[in-house]
C-alpha cells in the first residue's frame, strides 16, 4: 500500500469523513477520483459526507439499507479473482 491510515491518525470519528479526506490527502488524489468500499452505516455516512463515490457492502447490514446510502451495493468480495 502507498498510504496506511491507523486509528493513530484519526482525530475524528467516523460519521466525520475526517478518516476518508486524510486518505485522499495523502495519496495526493482529489475526491473526485476516489471510491470507499463501506459496510458501516457511520463509514457510509462519512464516505458520502466526503463526497467520494460509495460501495456499500451488504455484509454487516441489509442490502436494501446500504443500498440507500450508497452509489452502488454488493454483497461480499467473494466474486472478484486477484491476478497478478
Amino acid at each position: 500500500f502507498d498510504v496506511i491510515i491507523t486509528a493513530d491518525d484519526i482525530i475524528r470519528a467516523k460519521p466525520d469523513p475526517y478518516c476518508f479526506l486524510l486518505a485522499a490527502d495523502r495519496l495526493k488524489s482529489p475526491v473526485s477520483d476516489c471510491c470507499v468500499f463501506e459496510d458501516s452505516i457511520l463509514g457510509l455516512q462519512a464516505a458520502r459526507s466526503a463526497n467520494m463515490f460509495v460501495i456499500g457492502l451488504a455484509t454487516t447490514n441489509p442490502y436494501d439499507v446500504v443500498g440507500g446510502m450508497s452509489d452502488m451495493v454488493i454483497r461480499d468480495f467473494s466474486y472478484l479473482r486477484i491476478e497478478s
